[in-house]
């Protein structure tokens, strides 16, 4: 392999009603490895189908969001004579397949070798990574590279608060090595815990914090909407969603310089209302600003999640919502990937991943995205992951240089140097390590494993009795340690008379999403998943049941 030589990919073929033929194109210096390799050019070749013959009648080359023509005569002479492989992804199939190899063998073109292109890199990085064959991962129906199989499955022990010791991170290489499966590796490494019935089976009580009165938001917020902070029609559509209180957290933020554009980080427990912390900051500014939202997340399902909340809140108020994510990671199957929005320019609340955002700082996409008056930053405890820190470190001080009035809140619900982590980022720390609703927890025994189906069923059963202060039922999420198991308990459940399904990461994104609307009109009594995806979604319940806990050691 001479050092001068090139590689031409063609990827992503269509074609047109009029029948063009058109696939991306990657022009790559080759190496004797492509990993994570920047493209020299990259673009679309418009071929045209004349007789039997294809015929190359232009050049599409995009830079950026710039896209400008080439004629195929001047492609031709510049690069052809230096390109010693020409490549097509394994999985595509081509249009006009012998009418390719003729054109090919016509321009003295090497003979397109299939070769293995991680899409991962190339969604999410921009890059282009061949994979050797026998070092090809399987990623729920792709094929991604190593590199790639071992980021998703860290974050996988990052969604699980699985401490990544030395010895955690040696045995999931190894097993990964083995198993060749993103998936499988995964279910070797699942986590349980512990949980309920009566008396007789508790365990123990962390008990609600009765310290702090609630406050109605309507009052609480009464003189921050006479200041015009905020608008009357947003404090309506809360309180439509059982947003009613202003609940501690919420009001120690509003009470240290929250609507003051204060820089917080905001250390509170799950269900203690962090999150609506960075909601008020943010819609305020947008009202107050007129300026831009973005609330950002480390993972995908989380993001996906939140852009759907957001959508469905802030558009009855005349918000547009926005979201950047790495597509591959969500498993839609052959269905139209449609579920991007990708005005940032005209939206005014933008949902993201770590990765996406940081790319559009990197990639100066932020000059067509306009101003942002509020960042949030969800899971910011994972500044010191040795991996995403520095991504997370880089993000907030690319931020403040950009938009120096930014107002910034980080989230995270457990830090242990929290005062010293606010100091650094320069930010007022708001810290509740209270409960606003106590929790019980509860352990029961059975003494066959056949038996565990049923006396879950009946925990379920007795859940369902329960009405909440709103109206909602009591209803369950049980965790179990694979897919299949997922599925028959599922199917067990519905045949005691309960309204159940399975939720895991083989569904598609739309399979997901229906059964996401499906629970928030109370038309399923209880959803059976894997802890894989556990960390990855938020189903309001009066009741979790795991079905095997252990105890687990570290190391």
């Amino acid at each position: 392999m001479s050092k001068a030589s090139l590689g031409l990919i063609f990827n992503k073929w269509r074609k047109t009603p009029d029948q063009e033929i058109i696939p991306e194109f990657y022009l790559i210096k080759m190496t004797q490895r492509v990993n994570r390799t920047s493209p020299i050019l990259k673009g679309k070749f418009i071929f045209c189908i004349r007789g039997n013959r294809l015929v190359a009648s232009k050049i599409e080359l995009k830079k950026g969001n710039m896209t400008k023509y080439m004629t195929y005569k001047s492609f031709k002479e510049t690069y052809f004579p230096k390109i010693e492989y020409l490549m097509v992804p394994i999985d595509q199939s081509i249009p006009a397949r012998n009418e390719f190899i003729e054109f090919t063998q016509k321009e003295k073109l090497p003979y397109p070798r299939a070769v293995n292109l991680c899409p991962s890199c190339l969604a999410n990085y921009q890059r282009i990574t061949l994979i050797p064959k026998n070092e090809v991962i399987e990623y729920y129906g792709k094929k991604i590279c190593q590199q790639c199989a071992l980021e998703d499955i860290r974050e996988e022990f990052i969604k699980r608060g699985i401490e990544l010791t030395d010895s955690t991170t040696s045995f999931y290489r190894q097993q990964l090595k083995r198993t060749k499966s993103v998936e499988k590796t995964i279910s070797l490494l699942e986590t349980k815990r512990q949980r309920y019935s009566d008396e007789s089976t508790l365990f123990d009580i962390i008990p609600a914090d009765t310290s702090f009165p609630l406050k109605p938001i309507s009052t609480g917020l009464k003189q921050i909407v006479e200041k015009g902070i905020l608008d009357q029609k947003v404090i309506d559509v809360w309180i439509s969603k059982n947003y009613k209180y202003l609940l501690p957290v919420q009001q120690l933020a509003i009470k240290e310089g929250l609507f003051d554009y204060q820089d917080m980080l905001v250390v509170a427990g799950t269900s203690s209302g962090k999150t609506f912390v960075g909601e008020l900051a943010g819609i305020s500014t947008i009202f107050r600003k007129k300026t831009k939202f973005v609330f950002l997340t480390p993972l995908v399902a989380l993001t996906n999640q939140k852009y759907e909340q957001f959508k469905q809140l802030y558009r009855k108020v005349g918000l547009r919502v926005a979201i950047r994510v790495g597509m591959t990671k969500i498993n839609v199957r052959n269905q139209e990937k449609v579920i991007i929005d990708g005005s940032i320019e005209h939206a005014d609340i933008i949902v993201a991943t770590y990765e996406a955002f940081d790319w559009i700082l990197r990639s100066k996409q932020y000059k067509k995205m306009g101003d942002i008056g509020c960042l949030v930053i969800d899971e910011v405890q994972l500044l010191g992951d040795e991996e995403r820190g520095q991504e997370l470190d880089g993000i907030i001080a690319r931020t403040r240089q950009i938009y120096p009035h930014c107002q910034v809140i980080a989230l995270s619900a457990t830090i242990g140097n929290k005062e010293e982590l606010a100091q650094d980022l320069k930010m007022s720390l708001v810290s509740y390590n209270h409960r606003p609703i106590p929790l019980e927890r509860h352990l029961v025994f059975a003494e066959k494993e056949d038996e565990k189906p049923k006396i879950i069923s009946e925990l379920i059963k007795e859940g369902l009795q329960e009405i909440s202060s709103t109206g909602f039922v009591g209803r369950s999420l049980v965790f179990t340690n694979s897919r299949r198991r997922a599925q028959e308990l599922s199917s067990f459940f519905r045949g005691e008379g309960i309204r159940s399904t399975y939720y895991h990461a083989g569904l598609t994104y739309y399979e997901r999403k229906k059964i996401e609307q499906l629970f928030d009109q109370q038309k399923v009594d209880v959803i059976v998943t894997t802890a894989a995806l556990g960390a990855g979604v938020d189903f309001p319940v009066s009741q979790v049941i795991l079905e095997n806990p252990l105890w687990v050691q570290n190391g």
